[in-house]
């Protein structure tokens, strides 16, 4: 499911829908970092999600804080400009993100 959180796909949705991956839309994920209720939702969408085994995506991922919530927050994968620019192939994230990315992985064991 694309574009979660933006009026096109409810909760109603999500119930009836058998789906791997659920994207959140990047409206909800920019400047998550300033935003408890964001995060609160976030932190909703990921627990629910991780229950019906659907992996969730984040879209929209463009500073390093936004980044560091997410992955706090439990958000199986990111996307966005931090991580790459979209291409007609995957291309290699900078050495700093990834640096950071794996300090925050290995920092929520």
């Amino acid at each position: 499911m694309d574009d979660y959180g933006t009026g096109y796909n409810s909760g109603k949705v999500l119930l009836n829908l058998k789906s791997h991956y659920l994207k959140i839309d990047k409206e909800i994920v920019r400047q998550i970092y300033l935003d408890e209720s964001k995060q609160k939702m976030v932190q909703s969408i990921v627990t629910y999600g991780h229950q019906q085994n659907i992996q969730i995506i984040a879209e929209g991922v463009e500073t390093l804080e936004e980044m560091k919530t997410l992955v706090e927050l439990d958000v199986d994968l990111l996307q966005g400009y931090l991580l790459g620019k979209p291409q007609k192939s995957p291309a290699r994230i900078s050495d700093d993100v990834l640096s950071q990315l794996l300090s925050l992985k290995s920092d929520k064991k």
